[in-house]
């Protein structure tokens, strides 16, 4: 088992760990991100375990950087009641997804 954590001051933290050739990615740090809701039971088929914080399962790497990013996005609208600015959420996107490859860069992870 191999974990990295990629933390840099106004991002979102993104831990990844790798199991069996399983990965889990845990994004946490997000300001004020509290979720209201629990995860569907959709959410969890397709590898979202948690929206507080954020945390996803997936064997293929696009995979975990999509769902990552989904999961912070569900959380967010959770938290807020409604889906913000259409540029606040592509920041909110953009931030997870560079957390996540990073964390995946620290594991030495070919990211396409």
């Amino acid at each position: 088992m191999a974990s990295a954590t990629w933390d840099r001051e106004g991002w979102p933290r993104a831990t990844v760990t790798l199991d069996g050739g399983s990965f889990e990615c845990v994004v946490d740090g997000i300001e004020g991100l509290a979720a209201q809701r629990t995860t569907s039971a959709d959410e969890r088929v397709r590898g979202i375990l948690s929206l507080d914080p954020p945390t996803v399962r997936s064997r293929v790497v696009d995979d975990l950087i999509d769902l990552a990013v989904e999961a912070v996005d569900v959380a967010v609208v959770s938290t807020l009641g409604d889906n913000g600015t259409p540029g606040d959420n592509v920041m909110v996107r953009y931030k997870a997804a560079v957390a996540v490859r990073g964390a995946l860069d620290l594991l030495e992870v070919d990211v396409p």
